[in-house]
């Protein structure tokens, strides 16, 4: 067998030679590598991805259930309680949003509020309506017609005869009537053969279409003689059917006081819709 005599100990073995794909997984590695070195050098980067996640609530939601680690490469906070965070750019929208639903509906009640007070206090004080459920002001009212009272004129200038009020029932303190004021205090009324004597005239009423005025018994206690002199502080009303009214010939003269406003409108039907004065004499 033949020796080299050239051979040398310390010449460096022969290395194989790498094959094409090890040679691309490596320069593959060795380019993520220095990717990811330029991203972590990069403080821009770095805080666009943490805006990013703040901003976007899917990414907020990775956070989350991830224990607190940005996946976008942001870092992770020391404290793992998910519970107790909170991203400091979505609580002022949520707290915005809040504060305007809040002012909505606070906004919404206090127009409401309004609008009953308001209401109220003109039922109260200005106007008010009736539904008359008999015939005793018909033809003038008829049975379920609507009215419009209004209750501010009769403050400053009394109840004269020929108007239409509504007052406080005498008999039934919780029922509202309507009926024709025919005398006031001080003035004597008198039925004669089913006419009406005021003071000793013929009082000419059309708005009864010549129905009589009869007397009627009165309630205990009450006792008309005619004819009768009607008290200061009093008015006598009476029905316009007066042969279907139980009016001052049943339960005698009313106290002014107890009227509670004049009846000026009939607002519904539309087909009844109108005013009283031309009734009135």
């Amino acid at each position: 067998m033949a020796v080299n005599k050239h051979f040398r100990r310390d010449q460096p073995e022969a290395r194989p030679r790498e094959s094409s794909q090890t040679s691309a997984v490596r320069k593959a590695a060795g380019a993520r590598a220095a990717e990811g070195a330029r991203a972590a050098e990069s403080p821009r980067a770095v805080a666009g991805t943490r805006a990013t996640a703040g901003t976007d609530p899917r990414a907020a939601a990775r956070m989350k259930f991830s224990g607190g680690a940005d996946p976008t490469g942001g870092g992770s906070p020391s404290n793992t309680d998910n519970s107790s965070k909170r991203w400091p750019e979505e609580a002022p929208w949520r707290t915005r949003r809040q504060k305007s639903v809040l002012r909505e509906v606070l906004s919404f009640a206090a127009t409401i509020a309004g609008v009953l007070f308001l209401v109220t206090a003109l039922k109260l004080f200005v106007i008010d309506f009736y539904e008359v459920p008999t015939g005793s002001m018909s033809p003038t009212i008829a049975v379920g017609d609507r009215i419009l009272a209004e209750k501010v004129t009769r403050i400053f200038n009394p109840v004269k005869p020929g108007e239409i009020v509504t007052f406080k029932d005498p008999v039934r303190a919780d029922r509202i009537l309507v009926k024709r004021v025919i005398a006031t205090g001080g003035q004597t009324i008198d039925l004669v053969d089913g006419v009406v004597y005021i003071d000793g005239q013929p009082l000419n009423e059309p708005y009864t279409y010549q129905k009589p005025t009869l007397p009627l018994s009165q309630i205990p206690g009450i006792e008309i003689r005619y004819p009768y002199r009607i008290p200061a502080g009093y008015i006598w009303v009476m029905g316009d059917n007066r042969t279907d009214s139980a009016d001052s010939r049943y339960f005698g003269p009313v106290k002014a006081d107890l009227v509670t406003g004049r009846s000026i409108y009939v607002i519904w039907p539309i087909s009844h819709f109108g005013g009283f004065d031309r009734l009135k004499e």
